[in-house]
């Protein structure tokens, strides 16, 4: 617990309120890429929203570490494969991480690692992203001066407020606590670890209920299930329906919170979360001022599977002008 605190330490300054409201400018800048480049690519064409949305956070992420953005929305393109091979990762980190024996007939095999290199070109994965890594911490430090499924619910659902026929002045108050809603009842649904978040046992032993659990044994939660608890979140739980967090029972409210998962929780929780909120809501909100969303897939429903983080397919959305203009 120690050593957690001490690494724990180093970085949550980053995620500081002051930190936070610097990031803005950045994450603004590439939402402005992206709505951009919706425009161009929208109309009557369709747009594969997943892999855009990526485009957008690696390009976010970017620009506020290293002062300006990959260029994935820019070119418009996976650039040297980074996304998917970082899409790979997590699926053979969400193998190994469950069968760690496995590795060594993996990636710790020397032999078969020359040999896919030589036949088929496949070395380190990382090893590409690490070389852009490298650099744009070089572009950053000479040019300091320059700067994943929620829209497919609400627009499958219909729970667009600017269909509601509210003014603007109560358009503005109802998303401001609906887009809160609505995020968390979207990565309630589609939590980003899907794994259970694993822990060891101290040596005391730990008591569960009428369980009685020894030191030493993995044990672990799963955000995925722990979400679908009918006795926290209702019998309608596999329903997408922000509503449940707007319900005036603080009691009901507290309790569903109390069992989030999503970041994580406690001490271990995730120390990013107020700045994926943040870029999220700004993200949404911003498209949702600027388009009209139309679900363009020829099927019903989108792809949902499951590695290490839930990955979406199918999320074929049609970007549309806003009748009225932007708020």
């Amino acid at each position: 617990m120690a050593y957690h605190r001490m690494m724990r330490s180093h970085v949550k300054g980053r995620f500081a309120p002051a930190n936070l409201l610097a990031s803005q400018a950045p994450i603004d800048d590439c939402i402005d890429i992206f709505i951009q480049r919706m425009k161009e690519l929208g109309g009557e064409r369709t747009v594969d929203f997943e892999i855009w949305a990526k485009y957008w956070a690696f390009d976010a992420n970017s620009a506020m570490n290293f002062g300006r953005p990959f260029g994935f929305m820019a070119k418009g393109e996976d650039i040297q494969g980074i996304i998917r091979g970082n899409d790979r990762g997590f699926r053979f980190g969400a193998l190994i991480g469950q069968v760690p024996s496995l590795n060594k007939f993996l990636l710790e095999n020397k032999a078969l690692m020359r040999f896919l290199s030589y036949t088929a070109g496949i070395t380190d994965p990382t090893a590409d992203f690490v070389t852009m890594i490298k650099e744009k911490v070089a572009e950053a430090e000479a040019t300091r001066e320059q700067k994943w499924s929620l829209l497919g619910w609400l627009r499958k659902e219909q729970h667009n407020p600017r269909k509601q026929g509210l003014n603007e002045a109560c358009l503005i108050i109802h998303l401001a606590n609906y887009f809160q809603a609505a995020i968390k009842e979207a990565m309630r649904l589609a939590p980003t670890n899907a794994l259970p978040l694993e822990r060891i046992v101290p040596s005391e032993g730990l008591t569960i209920g009428d369980y009685n659990i020894p030191s030493g044994t993995i044990i672990g939660a799963s955000a995925y299930i722990v979400h679908r608890d009918q006795q926290i979140y209702g019998s309608d739980v596999n329903t997408f329906r922000p509503e449940r967090w707007l319900d005036p029972d603080t009691t009901t409210t507290r309790k569903m919170q109390s069992h989030f998962f999503a970041f994580g929780h406690g001490e271990r929780g995730c120390p990013g979360q107020a700045l994926a909120i943040m870029m999220m809501t700004k993200f949404l909100f911003r498209i949702l001022q600027t388009f009209d969303i139309e679900w363009a897939s020829d099927q019903d429903q989108w792809n949902l599977r499951t590695w290490w983080m839930p990955e979406q397919h199918g999320l074929t959305l049609r970007f549309l002008p806003v009748a009225q203009g932007p708020l």
